[in-house]
């Protein structure tokens, strides 16, 4: 299974490395810095997840992302899984109300589980 984890922080490189001997594991990221420290047991990705469309590009292709990115961009991500037709797990707790994507989730038989957070300490 091919996997996109969005954000390479603390919390995007340890998913990533926990998923790497079952999954083809793909972490995107702004920082190259990032990139590189993940780039040992993922397939880095720069992207700047601010630029939705390029959101949407990036998730095509694979059979489920995760995002491990901060909760201001929580919310556009879930949207972007959706337009792109991908199932998402999200980690970060988001300002916005998700379910108000439910309908449009449901129509594109997109499976989205969000603010899957760790407990403190993990």
């Amino acid at each position: 299974m091919k996997v996109l984890v969005l954000g390479a922080g603390n919390v995007g490189r340890a998913i990533a490395w926990d998923l790497r001997d079952e999954f083809d594991v793909h972490v995107a990221d702004l920082s190259e810095e990032r990139l590189k420290a993940v780039s040992e047991f993922a397939t880095p990705l720069k992207l700047d997840a601010s630029r939705f469309d390029r959101l949407v590009e990036a998730m095509k292709g694979f059979e489920l992302v995760i995002g491990a990115l901060p909760g201001r961009f929580g919310y556009s991500s879930i949207r972007a899984s959706i337009k792109a037709g991908v199932d998402m797990v999200d980690v970060s707790f988001m300002p916005e109300n998700p379910l108000e994507l439910r309908e449009e989730a449901e129509n594109a038989q997109v499976t989205v589980i969000f603010d899957a957070g760790f407990a403190p300490g993990l």
